[in-house]
């Protein structure tokens, strides 16, 4: 319940608990933003398809991967699974700007954002938020409190295929407070009915909720907007000036990426408590709210000015011109889609009680009208749209920063742009989500559960390529490539579930534990993000935990676990966590064995222990475990598939080579690495690299070329140290399944 003429004037000393209960706030909001992110993944990559792997030249002519991913298709087409895909995967990249948003507000108001070890996800980074039996959207609903009549009653809060249930999960995370306050059993609406400002702590109401996300941002809204005796408002008084602000969307600082929310405020790197403006904070939440339930400002302030209107005083009346003042609030075209809004409930209303609610909510809006005009605060401005236009992606940026290629490298219209902007790019999550209720709906939707259940899969070369005549160029320029019909054996071992040496693998266990390894370095990195001011966003661990939960879904028609736990490693183990396949070094004896060795589990894969799976450079833990990925520099600072590489004329620089790195965060990328990874060229006419062995403290020299297979380069290292050591050479190994199975990275 919000009577914001209680906010002003409060006593200073409550300024110390008000600040503490917004920064709980703040993390709250992280942590539903953060929450959906892995939900709309999973149901995203359930969609039956397969995808190729552009990237600016022909590694991978005439081959593509199971799995899906955004693609541009003319008006003529209407593929049912690509249209669904490509909008879930327009929501799902606004849920990581709204994460961002999120992580900054709560770094601007003294709260360092904690994406570990919190209500979603435990100290062992198992997500304990999903679960078949879990009704809970943490901090927001609980689906047992709703009417018996709610479409969302039996809704579960659990990774599924996209399908036509959890499809009503997604619709509910995306509703407005105004819908899914009607939807909530009497009995039950004393939970979410929360007076403002607290008078305790609330990390002593562990079972806070606020019946929507916007109730949640309402309430944020809510704290900012305390005025003390001192006369300051909480939005400046608790402001940290300097605080680490970061964007991975809009251009910041030097970088020269184009922005892609140019009318959207996604940090606050230019704010400090001096000029800090209310207007600037609520732009932010605004598209939030703008862009996920399609609810700009204009509920949301209706609801604040109508807790204002019985009060005649001046102090109120001071507070309803600050707050539209601020804000630049278009109070007559919201007024007038409320309006409609409410026309449209009370024609739908099918009961007495309901006729009578909503008519009570049309009194209020008339009053409100009638306050606003006498006033002289009652104005217009531009026509009404799902997302009003300041809050829509940058079709034009969409095309500059994430360029599409086909798989000879020409360039193609862009995939991004297809999915995020145009038509989708207007509309809202809710809308977005009921236009993929009506796909759904139709005969030709296919997941991959369905899939799996109506054929007796069996993988084979022809599901792997697109165009023979162009495969056959591909083997020719390519030989060192495995062939598709080895891949399509790899896939078969797992899903047809064949033993291997007489043992039978827990495959769905391993694909799980890789997706949440990834998840995990995918969380250590945002959280490192956005506590120290260097860096780059952790991108490719998402697009790694995306390959890895869309692999499971295709081989095993299934989505991963997330609740099973990334292993953890085993302290003093008698060889090392090795970066890849047969890439560890004994540490004693070489021939010394353990029979707790974590591989056994997984048969002799011959790979990495799971322990250390992870998918970018900055998410490995220690030294010897930073993956057969691209060369990357010694110090850091280059992003995965993107070698660091002086020009010819610029002194040969020391780098962490695969297999080789020296601590934690530097190295390669992916473990385990695809078997299909390659070098792309590289910057300028440099073509080897010089590291510093670790057995002697030597200079040593790698070479490596355009399209050799990175791996290939890691052996040379690892092969070179390992004679060193042992006075013999080590035998390369097969290449295994784990390895065969996954894409190369782009």
């Amino acid at each position: 319940m919000l009577d914001l003429s209680s906010l002003s004037k409060r006593p200073n000393k409550y300024f110390e608990l008000d600040q503490e209960n917004l920064q709980r706030l703040f993390q709250m909001a992280l942590e539903v933003e953060l929450f959906t992110i892995p939900l709309y993944m999973s149901g995203m990559y359930s969609i039956q398809g397969f995808h190729q792997i552009n990237t600016g030249n022909n590694f991978y002519q005439g081959r593509q991967w199971p799995g899906m991913g955004p693609k541009y298709y003319s008006e003529n087409e209407h593929p049912t699974n690509q249209d669904a895909f490509n909008k879930v995967f327009k929501v799902f990249i606004e849920e990581m700007l709204h994460l961002q948003i999120a992580a900054n507000l709560n770094n601007a108001y003294g709260n360092k954002p904690k994406f570990t070890n919190n209500k979603l996800v435990d100290s062992d980074f198992g997500w304990k938020c999903y679960a078949k039996n879990k009704t809970e959207i943490p901090g927001i609903i609980d689906f047992n409190d709703l009417k018996d009549s709610s479409i969302y009653k039996d809704v579960k809060v659990n990774l599924e295929a996209l399908n036509a249930e959890q499809i009503k999960l997604f619709l509910a995370i995306e509703s407005s407070e105004h819908d899914l306050q009607e939807e909530i059993r009497d009995d039950k609406k004393y939970k979410y009915d929360n007076k403002l400002p607290f008078e305790e702590k609330i990390a002593e109401k562990p079972n806070l909720m606020f019946g929507s996300i916007s109730g949640l941002y309402t309430s944020i809204i809510t704290y900012l907007l305390i005025k003390y005796e001192d006369g300051q408002h909480m939005y400046s008084k608790g402001f940290f000036d300097n605080s680490i602000q970061r964007d991975h969307f809009n251009k910041m600082g030097n970088n020269n990426k184009k922005s892609e929310y140019e009318g959207l405020r996604t940090n606050l790197s230019d704010i400090t408590s001096e000029n800090i403006k209310f207007g600037e904070i609520l732009r932010m939440i605004n598209g939030i709210l703008d862009q996920g339930e399609g609810l700009p400002l204009y509920e949301l302030i209706f609801n604040l000015i109508t807790s204002l209107i019985p009060h005649k005083d001046e102090a109120v009346r001071d507070t309803i011109v600050f707050l539209l003042t601020e804000i630049k609030f278009d109070s007559k075209n919201a007024i007038e889609k409320y309006e409609i809004e409410l026309n449209k409930d009370l024609f739908n209303c099918t009961t007495p009680s309901c006729v009578i609610a909503v008519k009570t909510k049309i009194k209020k809006l008339n009053e409100v009208k009638a306050t606003l005009a006498a006033m002289n605060i009652l104005k217009a401005d531009n026509s009404l749209l799902a997302v009003q236009p300041e809050n829509r992606v940058d079709d034009a940026a969409l095309k500059e920063n994430h360029k599409s290629f086909d798989d000879v490298g020409n360039p193609i219209k862009s995939a991004s742009e297809a999915a995020r902007g145009g038509a989708n790019g207007k509309m809202d999550h809710h809308e977005i989500f009921e236009a993929v209720e009506k796909l759904i709906a139709k005969p030709n939707y296919m997941t991959w559960d369905l899939y799996h259940a109506n054929n007796n899969l069996i993988w084979g070369e022809s599901n792997l390529i697109t165009n023979q005549k162009d495969y056959i160029k591909n083997r020719i320029n390519y030989p060192q490539l495995p062939p598709a019909e080895e891949i399509a054996d790899a896939m078969n071992m797992v899903t047809q579930d064949i033993a291997i040496d007489h043992k039978k693998i827990p495959w769905h266990e391993l694909l799980s534990k890789a997706t949440t390894g990834t998840l995990k370095g995918l969380l250590m990195g945002m959280e490192e993000y956005w506590t120290i001011q260097t860096g780059q966003f952790p991108s490719p661990a998402m697009v790694g935990s995306g390959d890895r939960m869309s692999i499971c879904w295709a081989l095993l028609g299934k989505t991963p676990d997330l609740q099973i736990k990334p292993d953890s490693k085993v302290k003093n183990h008698l060889r090392d966590y090795h970066s890849c396949q047969g890439l560890y070094m004994p540490k004693k004896d070489k021939s010394e064995k353990d029979e707790n060795d974590p591989w056994v589990k997984y048969g002799d894969l011959g790979c990495a222990a799971p322990a250390i799976y992870h998918s970018c450079k900055g998410t490995n833990t220690c030294r010897s475990e930073g993956g057969c990925g691209f060369v990357q520099a010694y110090e850091g600072g280059s992003n995965c598939g993107s070698p660091t590489n002086p020009s010819k004329n610029q002194e040969i620089k020391f780098v962490s080579v695969p297999g080789s790195n020296n601590c934690a965060t530097t190295g390669g990328c992916a473990v385990p690495i695809s078997a299909l990874q390659m070098f792309p060229k590289p910057d300028g006419d440099l073509k080897q690299m010089k590291y510093k062995n670790e057995m002697t403290g030597d200079e040593e020299i790698i070479n490596f070329e355009k399209g050799e297979l990175v791996y290939d380069v890691a052996w040379k290292v690892y092969a070179d140290r390992y004679k060193q050591k042992f006075s013999e050479k080590p035998e390369k190994p097969k290449t295994n399944i784990i390895r065969l199975i996954f894409p190369p990275s782009t």
